[in-house]
């Protein structure tokens, strides 16, 4: 499948066509399989036998005897310890307004840059989207130690953005076999050293919400209460303080999985949601962007949507419920965008349909043809149609209904921040066409006639002109 100048989604799903809902491909010599079937993901992933995760070089530094995080670490009882209490911060810090005014700060502050340098005139905006979602990340997770310091924001910027460009082959690599560290191991140590430094960032900006940061909140219930203070109408709260009540709360209810709830396992949580939240987030808006200038319709339909319905206001999170069409291009935007899951690993031995898996394979499903094959979606999966979840009769959105529609995966590893990723697109949306009073595409080279073909998961480089309003 590597020999092919054919994009992945194009050569997975003629192998979902050839071979079925769930085949396996070789990559080097160890094989995954690869479940392209909704009734079968939604069975397989909800088993905790199905839940692992396989051990990467990568994965090192984030789980071991002595710590966890909830992205890589292997099923266990830690890991559901700090899921549980990571989806409890997220879903409450996601519905906090002071989020959507962070959200709607970033994106004026984007708009005026760009009408100060690029003003109705052709412009790529890969640059601009990157640090509006850097920036909305990183006052989310450490409102009450921004801004950071020059070093600090180089580095982060670094390891969010440019190692990605730097080590993207050789991380695949690494992953693949431990044979590749000991032939580069230059490579290995420099890309090393930045994971540790990040995760290290993470954990001390952590630690300062607490009176005193040395001491941290790693001595139970009581420590914890006269340690850490919060103000529930301070407007610095932060995704850190989320987190850090959500600890409190377990160890005041005496949890037999509050030991679990480390500062250095909050830590990581953190480095979770920062790594991963910007790479999604960037990807989305630059999806988000094109969506709306290839298709002026879509784009006109939403404006005129936002203006009956909010106006000149700043977007809250409650005007989800109403604006229906928004939600719809949103939901239709990340239909078309996704293309396989996070990677599961069996923790036994078990069976899919007819095959035996043996113990520690990858799984991974192909969320690309769940979510854009006619056959799940009647005669127009691969056509963008944001009005497929609009019900005719009501006008209201439809999405949250659909049950092969799941940009977020399914099971007990599904995405812990999806509903946090929805809150974020909407205030991102909705504020950029407040904010603009034109969006156009300028130059369509490499996009026309079909931009779901994509270089990675980003869209190959487009140009745009904006009109501001601001």
């Amino acid at each position: 499948m590597f020999w092919t100048s054919a994009h992945i989604d194009v050569v997975m799903r003629r192998l979902a066509k050839k071979y079925g809902p769930v085949f396996t491909v070789y990559v080097g010599h160890k094989p995954q399989v690869i479940v392209a079937d909704i009734t079968i993901a939604n069975t397989l992933f909800k088993q905790k036998n199905y839940s692992g995760r396989p051990t990467l070089f990568t994965t090192q530094f984030y789980t071991n005897e002595n710590m966890c995080d909830i992205a890589t670490s292997d099923y266990d009882e830690r890991w559901a310890a700090l899921r549980l209490i990571g989806h409890k911060a997220i879903v409450n810090y996601s519905r906090d307004e002071k989020l959507a005014k962070i959200i709607s700060d970033c994106v004026d502050t984007t708009i005026r840059k760009i009408s100060q340098k690029e003003s109705n005139k052709p412009f790529k905006p890969n640059t601009y989207l990157f640090d509006l979602t850097f920036n909305i990340i990183a006052k989310s997770l450490f409102k009450k130690s921004i801004p950071l310091t020059d070093s600090e924001y180089d580095f982060i910027k670094y390891y969010c953005r440019d190692i990605n460009n730097e080590f993207s082959g050789s991380r695949i690599l690494l992953d693949l076999s431990p044979l590749f560290g000991w032939l580069f191991p230059q490579i290995a140590q420099k890309f090393s050293k930045a994971i540790i430094k990040f995760n290290q960032f993470n954990y001390e900006k952590l630690k300062l919400h607490y009176l005193d940061s040395d001491r941290g909140g790693d001595d139970g219930y009581e420590s914890v209460v006269q340690n850490y203070k919060l103000d529930t109408d301070d407007d610095d709260n932060d995704f850190c303080d989320a987190i850090i009540k959500a600890k409190r709360d377990g160890l005041r209810d005496n949890k037999q999985w509050s030991k679990y709830l480390t500062d250095r396992n909050l830590g990581l949580m953190v480095s979770n949601m920062f790594d991963t939240g910007v790479a999604t987030m960037d990807d989305s808006s630059q999806w988000l962007l094109l969506w709306m200038t290839y298709y002026p319709q879509c784009q006109q339909l939403m404006r005129q949507e936002i203006s009956e319905i909010i106006g000149d206001q700043q977007p809250r999170h409650s005007d989800r419920y109403q604006c229906h069409y928004v939600m719809a291009f949103i939901a239709e935007m990340l239909r078309y965008m996704s293309l396989l899951s996070f990677y599961h690993k069996t923790l036994e031995t078990t069976k899919i349909e007819k095959y035996t898996v043996p113990k520690n394979t990858i799984v991974l499903l192909y969320l690309g043809h769940v979510m854009r094959e006619d056959s799940q979606w009647g005669t127009d999966g691969h056509s963008f149609r944001p009005e497929r979840f609009i019900d005719t009769d009501t006008g209201h959105y439809t999405g949250s209904k659909c049950p092969q529609l799941i940009p977020y995966s399914v099971g007990l590893r599904k995405c812990v921040a999806e509903k946090l990723a929805n809150a974020t697109l909407f205030i991102i949306c909705v504020r950029l066409l407040q904010s603009t009073k034109r969006i156009e595409l300028a130059d369509s080279q490499g996009i026309s006639p079909d931009p779901l073909i994509s270089d990675r998961r980003l869209p190959r480089a487009y140009k745009i002109v904006i009109e501001p309003n601001i």
